[in-house]
């Protein structure tokens, strides 16, 4: 499993070098404007995801060990295929009544990009499933080189922002069409369509969809309302450092749950409660000595992040959000990746649908009391309320579910000394390393910081007896005795 969590990591971290490398090119080639409405059509394809098509990928990851591959697979794909028909059309609409000049290039390409990232993810679901993390790789590989490229070629060429665009949303789709992954389309047919069972599918993940909608608007909603009220320019350093924080974070949290979630299911299908608690104990465990320290220590290192990813123009209000965010998305990860499997294991979505309707009430209001006095760090604290109250009522409401949340809490807490010692290692370290802000000086900076951190978490584990720590000693104690 933790092997498996490994190989879903390096896919994970491929996904989120796309993020950071496109940070830093875009945000530099691009005028902020540009920019700025990019990562908004960015953020609306994720939107159009959540509302016509993510309920599709959760059912078919959900029902995956109770039904017949071939039938689930048909019934998927083509309920996909209606949702991205409803995608389509509501995107031409949004795009037909924004009233701002729209070229054909830009709207096909933005119409490329909303569906292929809805398949995409669909792919992603079905890599788990069929537990081929080494194929699920190889996609992260494909999609980074072609979303990186295409676009840049195109616009270095052409300088033509449309142009751009209309090759981001190939790129989207290209990685999709080669042989080695259409896997999602293969083996698939009308004649095994099951509509009993695409009624199961739209009764299960209609309300989870709805739910992990509200959640991408809870994650989503500031960068609007940010950009209505201080302008476009603005939501460019806003959402580059947000993204560095929520991608960076959520890598190491999918990919966790891409190993983990499966078995998961397979055990609650076939009634072994106990298994299932210890396994749900040891995800909770490994989430927390990965993402606690993460993001922590990249809420100190967010200045030296932010210089070496960011472009000049952007980069002050890079630095601030992303301090903020990592603490945002460590939260937002915590209530979706731990605390909400729960209610998606139990088929009931009830109260995350509550929670959420919570959230995005919480983030809309904070938005509008904090933006007109604090700016840009006024929606980041906003977010981080919400994702605070979200994590927080999550917790709250799985205590109404059979069963209890295991709960190794010596464990957590020796974690939680270890990354407290980090964090003092890191900010002595900061004070002592502050100068010139260059991109060498911020790089060597960087990585003085970054191992020092490290070492200080990994001493402090070990002082402490934590347990998964004294087991690695142990086996390169061992390896080193065999060599």
């Amino acid at each position: 499993m933790i092997k498996a969590s490994g190989i879903y990591m390096v896919g994970r971290a491929l996904a989120a070098l796309l993020t950071i490398a496109s940070v830093a090119i875009f945000s530099r080639v691009l005028a902020p404007g540009d920019y700025g409405f990019y990562t908004l059509t960015i953020t609306t394809s994720a939107l159009f995801n959540a509302l016509f098509c993510t309920w599709v990928a959760q059912s078919v990851f959900r029902f995956y060990a109770e039904q017949d591959p071939v039938r689930l697979q048909s019934t998927g794909l083509f309920a996909l295929a209606l949702s991205g028909a409803v995608s389509v059309a509501g995107a031409l609409t949004v795009i037909l009544l924004s009233g701002k000049p729209v070229t054909a290039e830009l709207a096909a390409g933005m119409l490329m990009l909303f569906t292929g990232y809805s398949v995409y993810e669909y792919c992603n679901i079905l890599l788990s499933l069929r537990r081929q993390p080494q194929l699920f790789v190889q996609l992260q590989v494909a999609r980074l080189f072609l979303t990186m490229a295409l676009p840049l070629a195109a616009f270095l060429l052409l300088r033509r922002f449309d142009h751009f665009m209309l090759a981001l949303g190939i790129a989207y789709w290209l990685p999709l069409l080669l042989p080695r992954f259409l896997f999602w389309a293969r083996g698939a047919s009308l004649a095994s369509v099951d509509r009993e069972l695409l009624g199961a599918m739209a009764r299960y993940g209609l309300p989870l969809s709805l739910s992990i909608l509200l959640v991408q608007l809870g994650t989503s909603l500031d960068r609007y309302i940010l950009g209505a009220k201080q302008g476009v320019d603005v939501v460019a350093g806003y959402a580059a450092g947000a993204d560095l924080a929520l991608f960076s974070i959520g890598m190491m949290a999918s990919s966790l749950s891409q190993a983990y979630y499966p078995q998961l299911l397979q055990l609650h299908a076939e009634g072994r409660d106990e298994d299932q608690r210890k396994l749900y104990g040891q995800f909770m465990l490994l989430f927390t000595g990965l993402l606690l320290p993460a993001a922590v220590g990249l809420h100190f290192v967010s200045g030296e992040v932010a210089t070496l990813i960011t472009g000049k123009a952007i980069r002050a209000d890079a630095v601030l959000s992303l301090a903020v965010f990592t603490a945002t998305a460590f939260f937002l990860n915590f209530k979706s990746f731990i605390v909400d499997p729960r209610f998606q294991i139990a088929k009931q979505m009830k109260l995350p649908i509550f929670n959420a309707w919570v959230m995005v009430g919480t983030l809309v209001a904070g938005c509008f009391l904090l933006i007109p006095t604090c700016g840009a760090i006024g929606a980041a604290w906003a977010s981080l309320i919400s994702a605070f109250t979200g994590a927080a009522l999550a917790l709250l409401l799985s205590t109404r579910m059979p069963g209890r949340l295991p709960f190794p809490a010596a464990d957590l807490s020796k974690l939680a000394i270890a990354t407290v010692a980090m964090a003092a290692v890191l900010y002595g370290l900061g004070n002592w390393l502050r100068g010139d802000a260059g991109w060498v000086p911020a790089l060597l900076a960087l990585g003085v910081r970054v191992l020092a951190g490290l070492s200080a978490y990994a001493l402090a584990l070990i002082l402490l007896r934590f347990r998964p720590a004294l087991q690695v000693l142990e086996r390169v104690a061992a390896l080193r005795g065999r060599g």
